[in-house]
């Protein structure tokens, strides 16, 4: 009965995915068109990211084209395929009720709509960390061959998870923690096969690493920005943890967050209490698996709540966490793993809290027709303006350049510009970033060659019309000249502005030399 309602449930949910991607009115986002120029040009590494979100949106849009459908089919697909080990563990651990709560709980996520359609490096983080989480509990608990087999399929999805997101990274570290912290499975330490695990999902690394080390080490380099606090004072905490506290209240929803926490919280202080945790059937003591969920979602988020206190943290870093955390949620709810008496009287809570997390998972789905039956389209409300606006951009560039037999190439002076009119000017042709003299590297078109083929023509140079044309961008062209201000409506309420210029007779660009 329950495996037929998570095929219901999964199936229903990838059918709306998938509406809704071929419905919205959404054009790509910068990021999502960015990914998709680096997948014209696979490498092992790229300016900020590794190379899985490229390799994944080059095999989808092979099949179906590079349009915004291809390109978002990956994140609906590998997001619905992420509940399924969900369920499996929830079911393996607690009983199949609870496993199906648990995938109730991680379905019924705002942010998980936002996973279901926008192609970012979260989609295949979040599968591989999803079916990585539950092969290793499989390989816990089998022995002889079967659980090598099954450390030998954790090391391969772990590896694979590293090569879509450096997050991927933290998995061992606590599965490892896990394995110190529990008595019954810490004689796993003796065996070979959990670092043989690790190892086989580092190995993909070599080349990632190979890659950096021939680009400056660029994409370390970026990474470790993340973690820089900037200008801070002893109360910036005031400001950085509430507003990571809200983020994750919005994006898991505030009753299924907050039972998250008081669960997880719970099961840590029993752990160091080292007084268990009991079943009311009387079962298996399942002390071991609270501790293995508890490794995987309430203490890395302690972390990240930790680090808020220091830096601003992006709201979407604890994402993966929340799978351990509904397989939590789910084996609680269904009476399978309790906590102790002042937790479990919340229990009435979790119905609430999926309804609301339904609700709020409507709502984003409704929101592009909403904003429009609403007039707040393109205003200072939409929160979907930045996904508005692109493919007319494309079409008026196209149009305009068209007319100019001269310009022979297009020149972006930011990286969303450049990446969107990649994707939506005619022909997709390739798009060249002026990033300045200086030579620095801001984005992977600083990284890929230059216009050097293209010394003597013309090319058309798009900015923003606040932004203006760069001084030392018009030294590299013999002539450059406004030609043409563009608004682009993002909406009844709003639009983008947007200068054109004619730049003629390309006389050098950095890394080219001068012309001849």
């Amino acid at each position: 009965m329950w495996n037929r309602r998570i095929i219901c449930l999964l199936g229903g949910l990838l059918v709306l995915r998938i509406a809704f991607i071929m419905l919205a009115p959404l054009d790509l986002s910068p990021d999502e068109a960015y990914y998709w120029d680096w997948s014209r040009r696979l490498a092992w590494g790229y300016y900020s990211k590794p190379p899985m979100v490229a390799w994944i949106i080059a095999l989808f849009t092979s099949i179906f084209g590079n349009s915004a459908f291809g390109v978002r089919l990956p994140a609906a697909t590998l997001s619905t395929l992420a509940i399924i080990p969900v369920y499996l563990l929830g079911r393996r651990l607690f009983g199949a009720r609870a496993g199906f709560l648990a995938a109730l709980a991680a379905v019924f996520m705002p942010g998980a709509c936002v996973l279901g359609f926008a192609m970012t490096i979260d989609p295949p983080l979040i599968f591989f960390w999803s079916w990585a989480m539950y092969s290793t509990w499989l390989a816990l608990e089998e022995s002889g061959r079967k659980s090598a087999v099954f450390w030998i399929i954790s090391g391969i999805l772990a590896g694979l998870g590293m090569l879509s997101k450096q997050t991927m990274m933290a998995f061992w570290p606590l599965v490892f923690i896990f394995l110190m912290a529990e008595p019954g499975y810490r004689k796993r330490l003796l065996s070979p096969w959990p670092y043989i695990a690790a190892l086989i999902s580092l190995a993909p690394l070599g080349p990632v690493l190979w890659w950096n080390d021939r680009h400056g080490w660029i994409m370390l380099e970026h990474t470790a920005h993340h973690f820089e606090p900037g200008a801070t004072s002893y109360l910036t905490f005031l400001k950085t943890a509430p507003d990571f506290i809200i983020s994750q209240l919005g994006i898991i929803s505030p009753i299924t967050w907050m039972l998250s926490v008081a669960i997880g919280l719970d099961l840590i202080w029993r752990l160091f209490k080292k007084d268990g945790l009991k079943r009311k059937d009387g079962l298996k003591n399942p002390y071991p698996h609270a501790i293995y969920l508890t490794a995987l979602s309430i203490a890395p988020v302690a972390l990240i709540m930790l680090l808020s206190l220091r830096q601003r943290v992006n709201g979407n870093w604890p994402a993966p966490f929340y799978l351990a955390s509904s397989v939590m949620l789910g084996g609680w709810a269904s009476m399978a793993l309790d906590a102790n008496p002042v937790v479990n009287r919340m229990r009435g809570l979790f119905k609430p809290g999926l309804i609301l997390g339904a609700a709020m998972s409507v709502f984003v789905y409704a929101i592009p027709w909403t904003i429009t039956l609403t007039g707040l389209n393109g205003g200072h409300l939409d929160i979907t303006a930045r996904l508005k606006g692109w493919k007319d951009l494309g079409v008026k560039v196209g149009e305009i350049n068209g007319k100019i037999p001269t310009a022979n190439f297009l020149i972006g002076t930011k990286r969303q510009i450049v990446s969107e009119l990649a994707f939506y000017a005619p022909g997709q042709p390739r798009v060249y970033r002026w990033a300045g003299d200086k030579g620095e590297i801001k984005s992977q078109y600083e990284l890929w060659p230059g216009p050097c083929g293209k010394i003597g023509k013309d090319a058309m140079v798009v900015t923003y019309k606040d932004e203006g044309l760069p001084e030392d961008l018009k030294a590299h062209f013999k002539e450059v000249s406004l030609f043409a201000g563009v608004k682009i409506p993002v909406g009844r309420s709003g639009a983008n502005d947007f200068n054109l210029y004619i730049a003629k007779g390309l006389a050098s660009w950095p890394g080219c030399g001068p012309i001849k």
